[in-house]
């Protein structure tokens, strides 16, 4: 199997024909750069927008991230963003947010964070009544570990807009697991 139809660029590169960074280096340099995030990303997806829709929603974002002739110096903080803004778009068009893998084990628990949560139904309609951004927000301090200056990096926001949305989103979910 080809580097390109096991990571799906090879729809990417269809779909960015005529973006405006369309010249062969300039795919090959975000094509390397998405082959080593590509599992980053999922992850992060699966997190904010569901697991039925992160692979959709990293091409998406991968899509529109190739057709910016923005110059990116954090191309994972700029894919983390679309990636958010991507998710925010679904909840809105379809009315409704998506559940969302969490991983809210202890640190020496070994098991596969989508495991743990399928077992908490509890927490699962928890993690549902968050924010795609409180999700961003928890995912990136929770599951990887991150201060609020490095989520807030990845996320573009504010150090503060980060603690916000922390507490918020620990507020809620102490309300819906009371």
């Amino acid at each position: 199997m080809d580097r390109e139809a096991g990571t799906g660029l090879s729809c990417v590169r269809a779909l960015t024909a005529t973006a405006p960074h369309s010249s062969s280096a300039a795919f090959d340099a975000w094509a390397q750069w998405y082959d080593a995030e590509a599992v980053r990303l999922v992850r992060f997806a699966t997190f904010v927008a569901g697991p039925d829709r992160a692979l959709d929603v990293v091409q998406t974002a991968m899509v529109r991230a190739l057709r910016s002739s923005a110059v990116v110096a954090d191309r994972r903080a700029f894919v983390n963003r679309i990636i958010v803004r991507e998710a925010q778009r679904l909840g809105e068009r379809e009315g409704r947010r998506e559940a969302l893998e969490l991983r809210v084990v202890a640190l020496d628990d070994e098991r596969d964070p989508a495991e743990a949560v399928q077992h908490r139904p509890e927490l699962r309609a928890a993690v549902r009544a968050l924010s795609p951004q409180q999700r961003a927000v928890v995912f990136h301090t929770y599951w990887e570990d991150r201060t609020p200056a490095e989520v807030a990096r990845l996320l573009g926001c504010s150090e503060g807009a980060v603690k916000r949305q922390l507490a918020r989103a620990r507020a809620k979910l102490r309300e819906v697991m009371a």
